[in-house]
């Protein structure tokens, strides 16, 4: 039955992915094109650009979904993650209300890890989505960083399957009321919200 229903929601997902992706495909055209219309340096340039990069990421979590439909597994690659960060976070100063302060510290520029960019970008999104849910009425701060660590033996037998050695840490933090313990113990059950 189980096997049953992850096939059923395979199916799902790649006739949503199907559609998904043919709203996304006249906003990017429409938006590269208006792009040729608009001085480069415009402010109308900087928003079509917003636009652009976020149906693109659209596309990607497309890709996603359809990977997800097919159950293949999730190519990584070695990628510049400090790019990565900074794009999403260039998006959510552009969409965050003015009284949630966003705070970056970004100490890893050059760090490459072997990740799949959209799925940092959506992990960064979401975090800092929920984030900007707990600080909406009350505002605060939402704090971003990204820095190099190593991990030694004493951390490894702390988590089975880690190495040690150096890693890139992304941590994302705010000052918001906080997850009851009841919701803690369920954020990662599948389609839990």
């Amino acid at each position: 039955r189980q096997m049953q229903k992850m096939e059923a929601l395979g199916t799902l997902a790649g006739g949503i992915a199907h559609d998904f992706n043919n709203i996304l495909m006249p906003i990017v055209i429409n938006t590269e094109l208006a792009l040729f219309d608009v001085p480069a340096e415009s402010p109308v340039a900087k928003s079509l650009r917003l636009v652009l990069s976020a149906a693109n990421r659209g596309k990607e979590m497309v890709k996603q979904i359809t990977t997800f439909s097919r159950m293949k597994v999730q190519e990584q690659r070695p990628v510049k993650i400090a790019l990565v960060v900074q794009e999403a976070l260039a998006f959510l100063k552009s969409s965050l209300p003015k009284h949630i302060e966003i705070q970056d510290e970004i100490r890893a520029e050059s760090s490459m890890v072997a990740a799949d960019p959209t799925q940092i970008h959506q992990v960064l999104m979401n975090l800092c989505g929920n984030a900007a849910d707990a600080m909406r009425e009350n505002g605060g701060l939402l704090k971003v960083t990204l820095e190099e660590i190593v991990i030694n033996e004493a951390m490894v037998s702390l988590e089975p399957g880690l190495k040690a050695g150096p890693y890139v840490q992304l941590t994302v933090s705010d000052t918001g009321a906080g997850i009851p313990l009841a919701v803690m113990e369920k954020v990662f059950d599948p389609f839990f919200t």
